[in-house]
């Protein structure tokens, strides 16, 4: 039985250059095929949060920026993988939002529905961190993303965020 393809919008650690790129690549997790860059439909905070510096796309539609990023088909077998990595439900979750694929012709017939992991449960503190449109773990703002292997597995950001 064939997989069924997703459509996934990435804008953080698994873009191209960035960190967990290798994921989107490795054939034995799942096929991945990038589809081109786009922006959301809608502007959302994309904040860089944590001990660990991890790029969030908050789920509070009319603040921030536009967020831009890459627009992938993913095969069930990836998206699962995504789920897993993500966190999904109890970090991110996995919506649906509205993607631009040409930023410069934003028109109905540039666009298309993606999945989207945002965070959607979080203390307020998060809404007055530094908005971010272009999400890029190397950038001038000095927060490189720290990988997994190397976190200091007795703190834990995400009981910071959900307020316990």
């Amino acid at each position: 039985m064939a997989s069924k393809m997703h459509r996934v919008f990435v804008y953080g650690t698994l873009k191209r250059g960035q960190p967990n790129y290798g994921v989107m690549t490795d054939q034995t997790i799942g096929k991945a095929t990038f589809q081109g860059q786009g922006e959301t439909k809608f502007r959302f905070p994309l904040v860089i949060a944590g001990p660990f510096n991890i790029p969030y796309c908050v789920n509070k539609e009319g603040v921030g920026e536009h967020v831009r990023g890459e627009l992938y088909e993913v095969d069930d077998k990836m998206l699962a993988y995504l789920d897993k990595m993500e966190d999904i439900p109890v970090h991110y979750q996995r919506l649906i939002q509205t993607i631009y694929l040409d930023a410069d012709n934003r028109s109905e017939s540039h666009d298309t529905e993606a999945f989207i992991y945002q965070l959607c449960d979080y203390k307020d503190f998060i809404l007055e961190l530094p908005f971010f449109k272009d999400y890029d773990s190397y950038g001038p703002h000095g927060l490189q993303y720290v990988s997994r292997k190397y976190r200091d597995k007795t703190k834990s950001w995400f009981e910071v965020l959900k307020g316990h």
